[in-house]
């Protein structure tokens, strides 16, 4: 028996020694490290944490409540770095970790990088994929797990772990075992990185860009498989599947999500546009769209043909902005031309703008056609090149400001399609400063904001105000508070450079928005108190001072003290800086946008000092009737009603609902001004690439740091603002008793359709995603019928 035991062993362990580890001396027992970002889970969240991962300690029980664990929430990545002290050979890593229950995963990847002296830092390997060629995770419940691995024969200073896990990443403890003294020449490979957010951007890229591909090859197999047609179609798509994994790892720090993305994302519209010719369609095909439907990516035959174009129609007032759009597909990559015939060449030069609608992708991986980039003209010809199986919009604005009354048959020629073209300009004309007011938190009195910058700042603003926004906003830089004595005088006034500069960037605005961003005191001077009263009353005296000696009305500068309040505490600081404000007769506007989910909570006092109330517009919808009663009395008191909206993402939100529709909303509950969080607000990067983005980009233009182009919900809020100008027109013709009595029966009863319209498709939530809104031209058959009764009412006088 003793014979028999000794062969077992002697058969079994150096397969023993061949399932675990070859352990060795841990050469990151006590060394320092450095988290990025930072852990923020709050059940294990210690002062701690910066050296409980090399501390040689293992916890004991439920892993992500005990405090010798590091975890994220709500996170995509950490890196964790270790400074071994000196250049070391490596030869293994264990990384401890757990998951299994509660939505917390396992890693996706742990990528292993070490530096030399130098501080680049090399790829070695993944830990996960090493460990699991051995030893898998197998757990279907909650288990703790350590991810090993002693093959890596290599060196480094430093030692970083890159781990990817969503939406949790938990550790107890790292260990970094020593190699050989001859791995310490050995080269470390491939390229480098100083800074691995760089690699991390590149992997996330990189991702992103198969998935788009995958995505879109999957989508256009369903239509090979309901179409029945393309066999030979569907096996090149199995082959380009094997080729997304092939694709290299390499993007500029300037990539750009249009579409086609790369090479092998060109293939599957070419494959696209082979499915097209077999079901029929012409080598180049051109039908119309509304401008803000929803733009399919892959539109099929059916609906390609049922909107062929028959006749493209603009029909507007004098000294406005409009637009019509009509679509391009080829079955090759082709230049083409665009000419405009009807209308004097003058007139069109100065009338007519056409622009090329570019596809790009977003964060969730849902494609939108809605950069608007102008064309090249050359001698009268619009040239734009149409990629082969990819829808391209041709976006045609038309500015009537100097076109006379008249019908205009223009044809548009696409190569040697003709598409005929109405244009009526109707002789009413619109006032060159529409009533209604706009903004959209642009900051644009600081050097950096966002992604506006001092390189892009001049033509972000110059696009705004083209687009009406006649409300900037700035931070509370603008309006310093100076200095003061004891008593709350002021001895040292506030500079006002800043707010002069931001002037200057803005000279013909209409009001200037400050964002003070206040507290329960100014200086040492607690809200309520004698001093503070005094000396915030000399403040806005100045301020007041300052406006009239612009030859401004101080009504003009609107100050914003506490954003979005919504319990008692705020609600004191405003009302007790607000009353100082009114008590000091400065006649600036105290702007405010409660948040309460039920307003009757809200301080009385602190709605009575304000001037201005701007609930948010979802809510405005989604709190039901009692809610938006109380705002409408308030503006019966006299209150000033504005509206403004932050959802997003801005680029899968319909045009029409979100940003259109706020200022017809603003005419319906009598409300002044419209705004939009935030035009500058790309999320921390490019309008052109949100693969890198962390949270929702609320932009409604495509800006980087050296440009800034307009995006359809731009457009789209342009129009709203338009149209809330026909509506109060067609009031004021009513109330002065313009028409016929037949033609003001026929306007009252319009704007009670309009009502009824509105109140028919807005969604209990005020938003609704672009894919999901089906009707935006009902929103211009209203229009042109208040057009037309206006031209009634005019004209039967």
């Amino acid at each position: 028996m003793k014979n028999i035991f000794s062969s077992l062993f002697l058969f079994f362990f150096p397969l023993f020694l061949l399932t675990f580890p070859s352990f060795t001396e841990n050469i990151a027992l006590g060394a320092k490290y450095t988290l990025d970002p930072v852990p923020n889970y709050t059940n294990c969240k210690d002062e701690s944490d910066t050296i409980q991962l090399t501390d040689g300690k293992y916890v004991e029980g439920h892993f992500w409540t005990q405090q010798g664990t590091v975890g994220w929430s709500e996170t995509e990545f950490a890196v964790i770095t270790i400074d071994l002290g000196k250049d070391m050979p490596i030869s293994g890593v264990s990384f401890s970790t757990a998951g299994g229950v509660a939505g917390v995963k396992f890693p996706d990847s742990i990528v292993i990088f070490t530096a030399g002296e130098d501080g680049i830092f090399h790829e070695i390997g993944d830990l996960v994929k090493l460990n699991n060629s051995k030893n898998p995770v197998l757990s279907v419940g909650y288990a703790t797990y350590r991810y090993t691995t002693d093959k890596l024969q290599t060196h480094g200073r430093k030692i970083a772990l890159l781990v990817f896990g969503e939406p949790y990443i938990f550790c107890d403890e790292i260990e970094v075992w020593k190699g050989k003294e001859e791995d310490l020449s050995r080269p470390l490979p491939g390229m480098g990185f100083k800074d691995l957010k760089k690699y991390v951007d590149n992997v996330t890229i990189h991702n992103c860009v198969k998935k788009r591909i995958a995505k879109d090859i999957e989508k256009v197999q369903k239509i090979v498989e309901n179409t029945k047609r393309g066999k030979k179609i569907q096996k090149e798509m199995n082959k380009l599947t094997k080729e997304i994994d092939t694709l290299p790892m390499a993007y500029s720090e300037d990539f750009k999500t249009i579409f086609p993305i790369n090479f092998s994302h060109e293939k599957v519209f070419k494959l696209y546009a082979r499915l097209l010719q077999k079901e029929g369609l012409k080598e180049l095909t051109v039908w119309r769209s509304h401008p803000y439907q929803f733009t399919e990516l892959f539109p099929s035959v059916s609906d390609i043909k049922s909107n062929d174009i028959n006749q493209l129609c603009i029909n507007m007032m004098q000294n406005e902005f409009r637009s019509t759009t009509f679509n391009i597909i080829s079955s090759k990559n082709t230049e083409v031309s665009i000419e405009i015939f009807g209308i004097p060449e003058e007139l069109r030069k100065e009338s007519i703008k056409i622009q090329k609608v570019l596809w790009t992708d977003t964060k969730r991986l849902e494609p939108v056609a809605s950069a608007l980039m102008p064309i090249n003209e050359e001698k009268g010809l619009f040239k734009l090149n149409v990629l082969v199986g990819l829808t391209q919009q041709v976006w045609i604005t038309v500015c009537s400001k100097n076109l006379p009354p008249n019908t205009y048959n223009i044809e548009i020629k696409v190569n040697q399609i003709r598409l005929p073209m109405t244009l009526k300009i109707y002789p009413i004309r619109f006032p060159d400063r529409p009533t209604l007011h706009m903004g959209g938190w642009d900051y644009t009195n600081v050097p950096k904001y966002y992604e506006v910058t001092e390189i892009n700042r001049t033509a972000f603003v110059n696009m705004l105000r083209e687009y009406f926004v006649d409300s900037p906003w700035a931070t509370s830089v603008a309006m310093p508070f100076g200095s003061y004595d004891k008593s709350g005088t002021m001895t040292t006034p506030p500079d006002t450079s800043n707010f002069d500069a931001w002037r200057q960037l803005w000279q013909d605005a209409r009001r200037y928005c400050v964002f003070s961003a206040v507290s329960n005191k100014l200086q040492q001077w607690e809200i309520g108190t004698p001093e503070f009263n005094k000396a915030v009353g000399n403040w806005a005296k100045f301020w007041d001072n300052y406006m009239r000696n612009l030859e401004l009305d101080p009504s003009q500068l609107i100050v914003l003290l506490v954003d979005e309040p919504h319990q008692e505490q705020e609600d004191t600081i405003i009302k007790a800086w607000a009353k100082a404000i009114h008590d000091s007769g400065a006649g600036f506007q105290i702007w405010e946008d409660p948040t309460y989910r039920d307003m009757t909570k809200a301080l009385p006092d602190m709605i009575a000092e304000c001037d201005i109330l701007c609930p948010n517009r979802q809510l405005f919808y989604k709190c039901g009737e009692d809610y938006r009663q109380f705002f409408i009395n308030e503006r019966d008191k006299g209150k000033k009603l504005e509206f403004y909206s932050c959802s997003g993402p801005m680029r899968l939100l319909d045009p029409t609902i979100y940003c259109r529709l706020q200022a017809w909303d603003c005419w319906r509950y009598g409300a002044e001004a419209t705004y939009f969080w935030a035009f500058a607000d790309a999320a921390g990067n490019p309008s052109w690439n949100e693969y890198l983005n962390k949270r929702h980009a609320y932009t409604p233009l495509f800006i980087d740091k050296d440009t800034v182009y307009p995006g359809k919900h731009l457009e789209a809020m342009r129009e709203g603002i338009e149209d809330y100008e026909y509506l109060i027109m067609l009031e004021k013709a009513l109330k002065e008793g313009k028409g016929s009595e037949q033609a003001r029966t026929q306007a009252e009863a319009l704007l009670q359709e309009t009502r009824d319209i509105l109140h028919s498709i807005m969604p209990e939530s005020g938003i609704l995603f672009w894919k999901d809104f089906k009707q935006p031209e009902i929103i211009d058959n209203i229009r042109e019928k208040i057009l037309q009764t206006l031209l009634l009412l005019t004209t039967n006088n």
